[in-house]
């Protein structure tokens, strides 16, 4: 025979069992819609309501998962054989870390117990509130009807399964547009080639204007290193002077045209490859450097200016700046031929963007006339009604008296992206343009490129447009010229 009070401690241990089962299913289920829903733990902490279904956390929530978490008391059945005496047990938890068992220490509610007997004697416990959160979202941890309480939590996943649906579809759709947009910058990123400069040299010479006559050199040519602070950014030009004092012209714009870029660009606080803010700056700079140097008082600039051809040179890009007719050339080797490729155009008075506007501010174009009165030379900037100054450019620095009727010192700017295929650049004055055409002048390179002989290149540049001017006008102009050699 079993003994009423044994059948009472096998049923309790029973039902006991079978809460815990519960309890246990509850708190795999809780842990994965926290896993599944990270957001679910931020609006909690949000929640101060004071209705009954929310009640408010007497601690912070950044308390939890601290080394000494509050104790939980396990609840045994009184006996009552034991004079109905109840034994609470403490039980503690060991320390956890946080981010392994961070759900399992929010599902698990501090409780205490707490009992009394009620109209009928019986004995009956009530929780105090010491709870560090509860909410409808952890409708699972309410006490009643379990079936009840499965049913929402069901709900509760399917919506979140649909949501996650969505959700998946929304992230792929952005994850297939963030891969086309990586493709077109890898793909541009790829096109962007980076060149490294083998050498630059740089050689000038004075003309030759007949027996006798002592011949001031005009041109000037300047390399600035590290422009606006940037590492292996080259400012580079050459300034062709004309005029009675165009050695002065030539020499005070090298001497100030880099320094005003650098510290213009610095004010931007752009880079380089800002094109908008470089393009804006330089033409600022070319005009505002125009103004002073018209206005310096050792200076006269009514018949005297210089012509300012520049490239700004980055490890693959090229932004080149001309006012005047210097130039500059870089010589390309592709599918088996050389290509001269011109990164300045000549600002002559006969272009038609240029003729337009210096006779639009009451200019005259037109050549030398000779005994004959045919044209000979070059078309030139006059005044109206008078043969002054006959200046062979329609852009320049200074020549204030051809500034009178549309000729400017802005400068027109172009960039070009590097490519493997490019292989040097030359850079200078029409000394050696005025006889010599783009693809001549790259054919002759590229002997000495093979050889890696920049001074002999020059040096043979130099002779031969020399022997060509002597040739034709029997005088030789100033030449200057600057090459760079790339890497292979």
């Amino acid at each position: 025979m079993i003994s009423i009070s044994n059948k009472n401690k096998s049923y309790n241990l029973s039902c006991r069992n079978e809460k815990n089962q519960i309890n246990n299913k509850n708190k795999i289920i809780m842990n994965q819609i926290l896993l599944k829903n990270p957001t679910l733990l931020k609006n909690l902490k949000k929640r101060k309501t004071k209705t009954p279904n929310k009640v408010r956390t007497k601690r912070p929530l950044s308390s939890i998962g601290n080394s000494n978490i509050a104790s939980s008391y396990s609840l045994r059945e009184a006996n009552n054989n034991q004079n109905n005496s109840l034994k609470i047990k403490e039980n503690k938890f060991h320390n956890h870390h946080m981010k392994k068992n961070l759900s399992e220490i929010l599902i698990t509610p501090l409780i205490k117990y707490k009992f009394f007997k009620n109209e009928n004697g019986i004995l009956i416990n009530r929780l105090f509130k010491n709870i560090p959160y509860r909410a409808q979202s952890f409708s699972i941890l309410k006490n009643g009807n379990n079936e009840n309480a499965n049913a929402q939590n069901n709900n509760y996943l399917n919506k979140n399964e649909e949501n996650n649906k969505e959700n998946n579809n929304i992230n792929s759709s952005i994850k297939d547009t963030l891969k086309k947009l990586n493709n077109q910058l890898n793909t541009k990123k790829q096109n962007k080639v980076c060149k490294k400069i083998y050498k630059i040299e740089s050689l000038c010479q004075v003309g030759y204007s007949g027996p006798g006559i002592v011949k001031y050199n005009q041109d000037n040519f300047f390399v600035y290193k590290n422009l606006n602070d940037e590492n292996n950014v080259l400012f580079i030009g050459v300034c062709d002077g004309h005029g009675l004092l165009g050695h002065d012209v030539s020499k005070y714009l090298i001497n100030h045209l880099p320094e005003n870029l650098n510290k213009a660009l610095k004010k931007t606080n752009k880079y380089i490859n800002h094109k908008e803010t470089l393009y804006k700056t330089m033409k600022d700079v070319f005009i505002k450097t125009n103004k002073d140097l018209c206005r310096s008082p050792f200076i006269d600039t009514q018949f005297s200016g210089s012509t300012c051809v520049t490239i700004i040179l980055t490890k693959n890009e090229i932004i080149s700046g001309n006012a005047g007719d210097s130039r500059a050339v870089m010589g390309r080797y592709k599918n088996g031929e050389w290509l001269s490729i011109e990164l300045t155009q000549d600002q002559k008075p006969n272009n038609p963007g240029e003729r337009e506007r210096i006779l639009s501010h009451g200019g005259r174009i037109e050549a030398y006339k000779d005994e004959n009165g045919n044209d000979f030379g070059p078309k030139r900037v006059w005044i109206k009604n008078e043969d002054i100054p006959g200046l062979a450019m329609s852009r320049s620095f200074g020549d204030e008296v051809a500034a009178s009727v549309g000729t400017i010192s802005e400068p027109e700017i172009k960039s070009f992206e590097l490519t493997l295929d490019d292989k040097f650049i030359i850079i200078a004055s029409d000394g050696i343009w005025e006889f010599i055409s783009s693809q001549e002048c790259v054919n002759i390179i590229k002997d000495f490129y093979l050889k890696k002989d920049l001074k002999g290149c020059l040096k043979y540049l130099l002779n031969e447009s020399s022997k060509r001017w002597i040739k034709e006008e029997e005088v030789i102009d100033d030449i200057t010229a600057v090459l760079i050699f790339f890497e292979d």
